[in-house]
């Protein structure tokens, strides 16, 4: 504080500086009402605000994933990624192969304790359920075996517990996305139903 420059040399220094806004050496960011009409215009309409933050999520997402990936393949413990949640309605319409072999599962947790039952109908070994369990935590294992169920109970996978191991490795490399997997099955049995 005491090699602080006198006011009248201050002066002169503020004189030789190319931003017109400083005041006592230091700088004030001062934002004008309308600097860019036109992109104003732009920013206030719905489509546009819409379309700008789509893209921002999914590049915020994108760059969320792509940290992941790099930050995580020195560890070599099992670690649980923050995945999409889905409701257990989204569940429940996707996978009808539950309601087939006698599930009616009204809570996370009766779809939990289903799931040994759930493997036993597809022929999932327990240690592959182990596995799922251990790696993606007791809800989202719940929701990869009942996606198994479906895909068994449709024909589409000839080895449910290889397609179990599959998911659990995909999601301990942090690629697994339950919740399109979910979706998907769902719209797609609306689209069945329709026709």
């Amino acid at each position: 504080l005491m090699q602080l420059p006198r006011r009248s040399a201050e002066v002169s220094e503020t004189n030789n500086m190319t931003c017109p806004h400083v005041e006592n050496g230091m700088h004030k960011q001062i934002t004008t009402p309308h600097p860019f009409d036109e992109s104003n215009e732009e920013r206030r309409s719905a489509d546009a605000e819409q379309s700008h933050s789509l893209k921002a999520g999914s590049a915020s997402k994108w760059a969320f994933e792509e940290s992941l990936r790099r930050g995580g393949s020195e560890i070599n413990q099992p670690r649980r990624l923050p995945q999409a949640m889905v409701a257990l309605q989204d569940v429940l319409s996707a996978v009808p192969a539950l309601k087939t072999y006698g599930f009616a599962p009204t809570s996370w947790a009766e779809l939990a304790r289903a799931i040994p039952l759930m493997c036993r109908f597809a022929g999932i070994s327990e240690d592959a359920r182990a596995r799922a369990v251990e790696q993606m935590g007791e809800q989202q294992a719940a929701v990869a075996v009942a996606v198994t169920l479906e895909k068994y109970d449709r024909q589409e996978v000839s080895s449910p517990g290889g397609y179990l191991r599959a998911m659990t490795d995909r999601a301990a490399a942090g690629e697994l996305h339950l919740a399109r997997s979910v979706f998907g099955l769902a719209a797609r049995n609306s689209m069945e139903v329709r026709h």
